[in-house]
């Protein structure tokens, strides 16, 4: 329902895209799978967890229990030269930080077509489809960044953490999260 320029045209030609379900996993990804059958179309190890996923294969993994990506994605439109879907997610428990992908074209639903520039989820394009990640940086204000993706009210699928600022660039606002080596809040703006 954004009214800006090239929304609606967006929109429509991305209207027969397949839905996806993303959670973050305790494998160290995060998982996308089909709505449609369940079959898994992306996953993606931030690189903040790359340093302990040898522990998923330790024979006394159970006593130390490790979390890795854990934090709730969040989903929604931004602009730049075109419009394109965005995923945000955190690693909750299992790191500082955070990262952005280019969730557009997941592909079509079955028997239906979409017209996007974006690229699909395949294993070619996957370097395209991370836009960022700032997860396992040494910024002593970020945090372990829990809360919930917070949502329009009447509207849940809206993220207001989304947002275009005042200077018309989009961005993701969040707050810092707990236990940052400054100890101090901090809302960070990543311009997207």
């Amino acid at each position: 329902n954004y009214a800006f320029n090239g929304y609606p045209t967006y929109a429509n030609n991305v209207y027969n895209r397949l839905p996806i379900v993303y959670v973050g996993g305790n494998d160290g990804m995060l998982h996308g799978f089909s709505a449609v059958d369940g079959s898994e179309k992306i996953a993606y190890v931030p690189r903040g967890v790359y340093a302990n996923l040898s522990r998923l294969t330790d024979v006394n993994y159970d006593p130390e229990h490790r979390y890795f990506v854990d934090g709730s994605p969040l989903v929604g439109g931004t602009s730049v030269a075109d419009w394109r879907t965005v995923l945000v997610g955190t690693l909750g428990a299992g790191g500082k930080g955070y990262f952005v992908l280019d969730v557009t074209n997941p592909g079509a639903k079955p028997s239906t077509s979409i017209t996007t520039s974006r690229p699909e989820f395949t294993n070619a394009n996957a370097q395209q489809l991370v836009l960022m990640d700032n997860t396992g940086d040494d910024d002593p204000d970020m945090g372990h960044i829990f809360g919930a993706p917070l949502t329009e009210e009447g509207n849940p699928q809206r993220p207001v953490q989304l947002v275009r600022m005042n200077n018309e660039r989009w961005a993701f606002l969040t707050g810092n999260g707990v236990n940052s080596d400054s100890g101090q809040p901090v809302l960070f703006v990543q311009f997207l």
